[in-house]
């Protein structure tokens, strides 16, 4: 009977132990998809071009109120078909209100056609909180055209390059960026 008591109550301390532990969760850090449908490339005239050799970058501003490391991306782009190349997406650093030209991280996305938003998981990139930065795409190479899709419900400032980084007020680019646990910092952060 003794030992059926301190049974009980042993797994009575354990379940409640387990209960009060914080459990990791991705918070979003920004998010102007807001329940659109993704459309690209069938939608006409809802996106941004995104073109190689030169061409027309895109820049999201966003930041966290608090240290994060940026654990996922979701962005509305997809490559036009008949075109060749590849671009790279990732995070720059804020440089006097545009994006800084250089990826803090970045990831390459291949050549061919994309007809599915960019889902990328399972980054592990540590941003400081209270800091602007940038979710940059551009592409690197090849006769490349894509375009991210814009939501015509939601407005604001993004960058996009004519030689360098210039910023618009207008539809913003459509994307979901998330975060976990607080981050430790690289230099430079």
């Amino acid at each position: 009977m003794v030992l059926r008591k301190m049974l009980i109550v042993g797994v009575s301390c354990v379940v409640t132990l387990v209960g009060s532990l914080p459990v990791a969760s991705a918070a979003t850090i920004i998010d102007t998809i807001q329940s659109d449908i993704y459309c690209v490339p069938t939608c006409n005239s809802q996106g941004y071009s995104l073109s190689g050799n030169g061409g027309q970058s895109i820049a999201l501003p966003f930041s966290s109120p608090t240290a994060v490391v940026i654990d996922g991306i979701k962005a509305y782009i997809a490559m036009a078909s008949g075109f060749t190349g590849s671009f790279n997406i990732g995070i720059m650093a804020d440089a006097s209100g545009v994006p800084s030209g250089t990826f803090l991280d970045e990831v390459s996305v291949p050549t061919g056609p994309v007809s599915a938003p960019i889902i990328l998981a399972s980054l592990s990139w540590p941003i400081s909180g209270g800091t602007p930065y940038w979710l940059a795409a551009i592409a690197t190479q090849g006769t490349y055209r894509a375009e991210w899709q814009f939501n015509n419900s939601l407005s604001g400032v993004y960058a996009y390059t004519r030689g360098s980084w210039l910023l618009q007020d207008g539809p913003l680019p459509e994307a979901i960026i998330t975060g976990g646990r607080s981050s430790s910092l690289r230099p430079g952060r």
